[in-house]
């Protein structure tokens, strides 16, 4: 008998140790995951768990294959000097080079199927795997537990894994979406009241109060430009409310224009009840005002979770007829699929602009006043916001930062600053300076800027008023992009495509002047951050590079040294701040000029156009009726 207990006992011994060496060999293999816990989660007690029959819709992020490759590509195609410069790639060999594995794909799937998820969506391009089920299957399938914790600066619980998720699978996961909600995502936009608006204020709009309506967009940025409409180019928004056709039919009727092919695509069922949400109207009407010929699609997904950003991202990757995109929303944190999706988009020749937000300064992405996703994503156009003047005939006058807050209150105004998340991408290499102060280890923003404030929309199914934010601003430079690809079709060159790379070696050369306005005037300090950032010459933390100038701008982004036979306005750069024509501003003038050599930077077309004298302190206009000869030296000009 003892003989007999004995025998039992070792074998029990060795049982467990042998459990216990299975046991951790397995937890060695497991794979495991990072960045998906919010950093409040390290400080604060779980009130509670989730009710693990809850249900939680996710994102399956892969990674993408031979990243050294990648890499190299993408600089290539963003390098003037290479011959793969503007060599884009179409969806399907974007896929076939960098996509994950059919059979990766594939064992994803069946890995979350096992543990008793759903797989709701695939992709063809294979980088986001879509997935919905209870709370028990995700704690399964990811060795989690689902926390409830009250959140410490809003007033609403949110919930969130207690550790990293990990994976019983050997195929590697770059990203999990849709596990935490402790940022929500919302829209940019902010209401303003047109009847306030005082001397400092944005002025000389054809809407109610001087507000920006319509046309006054393209009269400031691109003025007498009418050639270009947008026609054949596709605009993009992402969206997380709905929108009622009724406000955009108000907005083209009071500003004149006619309403474009709206094409609403629903991600995961969509809005199902569109109220006319303030954001949406907004974005939509501002590609409207600026490319009026423009098809628009609307890209709408509900905001109840965080993966339905790389559900819309997904979608529109796909789309390779749209060559621009605007998203006006932010919260989330950090999403390394996004970026992957933002890396296609910039490979296939698409631009995507992103509000920068509206809360002034921020110094880190954990300040209480970084935008969140996407703001400091280095693969897309962030956009500033300003506030703008015209003349009363709508000839742009001025700019500065838009900003209502001081350094010694709080308000909203153009986002602007480095995060810690994104280091500082090649492009923006060497920018830094002890007037700008910006970073020299991580991603600034902006990049350029647009108009953000005193704008008239129609929304909420019937309403209108004045809005402002740098969800004005991203849209509209999605709706000049239309422009310029428009232009970019009509002389059968490729699209720019990602921008930035050529933005920031044009600005940092001798034609900067001629191509953006530079805003110098203003700042974006509150009293969250009381020092910075001012605008100052050349690039900053408050409006980026600026403002776009016209065809000089189009022609600069399309890479054109010297354009001939281009409609709409003539900006020539002069040596003199008062050349020798008779001008009535003009008063060292000694009589009618028939020639300038000095600096021509653009030629009219056969319709003409208004052409501009611009020096040092001083601008002039050619209000007689000119035209402009073709030519390789001095323009002439022929009353």
């Amino acid at each position: 008998m003892q003989t007999h207990i004995h025998f039992s006992t070792a074998c029990l011994a060795v049982a467990v140790a042998a459990s216990l060496v299975a046991a951790t060999q397995r937890a060695a293999a497991l794979q495991q995951l990072e960045n998906h816990l919010p950093p409040a989660v390290t400080r604060l007690q779980p009130k509670g768990v989730m009710a693990r029959s809850e249900h939680l819709h996710l994102a399956i992020g892969l990674p993408l294959r031979d990243q050294a490759g990648l890499s190299n590509l993408f600089a290539a195609i963003y390098d003037p000097t290479s011959p793969e410069f503007h060599r884009y790639l179409t969806y399907e060999q974007f896929t076939e080079r960098f996509g994950p594995s059919e059979d990766d794909y594939q064992a994803v799937q069946d890995y979350m199927k096992a543990n008793g998820l759903t797989v709701t969506a695939t992709h063809p391009n294979r980088v986001v795997l879509e997935l919905e089920g209870p709370v028990a299957s995700v704690e399964k399938a990811l060795n989690i537990s689902m926390k409830v914790y009250d959140h410490p600066t809003e007033a609403r619980t949110f919930y969130a894994p207690d550790r990293e998720p990990s994976l019983d699978l050997a195929v590697p996961v770059l990203h999990i979406s849709g596990l935490e909600n402790f940022r929500l995502t919302r829209p940019r936009v902010k209401p303003i009241d047109p009847s306030t608006a005082r001397d400092d204020n944005a002025r000389g709009g054809s809407g109610p109060s001087g507000t920006f309506l319509g046309n006054d967009f393209r009269k400031a940025y691109l003025p007498g430009v009418t050639s270009l409409t947008g026609a054949g180019q596709s605009v993009g928004l992402v969206q997380f409310q709905g929108f009622i056709a009724k406000d955009m039919t108000n907005y083209a009727n009071a500003a004149g224009i006619s309403v474009p092919l709206i094409i609403t695509v629903p991600i995961n069922g969509g809005i199902t009840n569109p109220d006319g949400g303030t954001e949406v109207s907004l974005d939509i009407e501002m590609v409207m005002a600026m490319a009026p010929s423009a098809t628009i699609y609307v890209y709408e997904a509900t905001a109840d979770s965080i993966a339905n950003w790389d559900a819309i991202l997904s979608s529109m990757v796909s789309n390779v007829a749209c060559k621009q995109f605007s998203c006006s929303y932010g919260g989330p944190g950090p999403n390394p699929t996004a970026e992957n999706l933002f890396i296609q988009m910039g490979m296939q020749g698409q631009t995507f602009f992103d509000a920068s937000g509206d809360s002034d300064s921020f110094l880190s992405s954990t300040d209480s006043s970084w935008p969140g996703f996407p703001t400091d994503s280095p693969n897309i156009i962030q956009v500033g916001g300003t506030t703008l003047t015209t003349t009363n005939g709508g000839v742009y006058f001025s700019e500065k930062v838009w900003n209502s807050a001081t350094p010694t209150t709080t308000g909203d105004g153009s986002s602007g600053g480095y995060g810690t998340d994104m280091p500082t991408p090649s492009y923006q290499a060497g920018i830094s300076n002890a007037a700008n102060l910006a970073s020299t280890r991580y991603r600034n923003v902006p990049d350029v800027s647009l108009a953000a404030d005193n704008i008239f929309i129609y929304d909420m199914n019937g309403g209108s008023g004045g809005v402002g934010g740098t969800s004005c601003a991203a849209p509209l430079w999605a709706g000049f992009m239309a422009n310029v690809n428009q232009e970019a079709a009509r002389l059968g060159k490729p699209p720019p495509g990602f921008i930035n790379p050529a933005v920031y070696a044009l600005c940092q050369g001798s034609t900067y002047a001629g191509s953006f306005h530079d805003i110098t005037t203003g700042n974006n300090e509150s009293l969250n951050h009381p020092t910075n950032f001012v605008a100052v010459s050349g690039y900053d933390l408050a409006t980026g590079w600026g403002t776009p100038v016209g065809m000089h701008t189009v022609n600069a982004l399309i890479g054109l040294d010297s354009p001939v036979g281009l409609l709409g306005d003539v900006w020539v750069n002069v040596s003199s701040p008062c050349p020798a024509l008779n001008l009535p501003d003009c008063t060292s003038g000694v009589g009618p000029a028939t020639s300038i050599a000095n600096g021509l930077s653009f030629v009219g077309g056969p319709n003409g156009g208004t052409l501009f004298l611009t020096g040092t302190g001083h601008s002039s206009r050619i209000a007689q009726s000119v035209s402009i000869r073709a030519f390789n030296g001095p323009a002439r000009i022929q009353p």
